[in-house]
């Protein structure tokens, strides 16, 4: 069932810059959703927000919610869309940074068997 939302003047901009790339329609989805998100966070319009709310914000995911890194970084991702493209406010992107993949340290046994597939004389 899909869920039919409001279309304010913003919102339709952004839904119709993000068909003008050819986004594919799961990721119009949740880049609208991300920014609404980020909206209905602050109880205003996410034209009114600027680097300081955006920062909160990104705490607010990774210290409340604990999103998961894929949720960090399609709201990162949608807020630089939003704010770079609908928006045309290139300098905001300086203030929404994309974070460094996490990688889990490999086990040294994982380590081990990856250096004897690539150097089959290692140890």
């Amino acid at each position: 069932m899909k869920i039919i939302r409001p279309m304010t003047p913003l919102r339709q901009r952004m839904l119709e810059d993000m068909q003008i790339r050819n986004d594919s329609p799961h990721t119009i989805d949740a880049y609208l959703r991300s920014v609404t998100q980020f909206a209905k966070h602050f109880h205003t319009s996410p034209d009114r927000l600027g680097p300081d709310h955006i920062r909160s914000y990104q705490q607010f995911l990774i210290a409340e919610q604990q999103a998961s890194w894929g949720t960090f970084i399609q709201a990162v991702c949608a807020l630089r869309f939003f704010y770079e493209t609908t928006l045309h406010r290139p300098w905001m992107v300086d203030y929404i940074p994309i974070p460094r993949n996490p990688k889990p340290s490999p086990s040294s046994s994982v380590a081990t068997r990856s250096k004897r597939c690539c150097w089959p004389h290692a140890t």
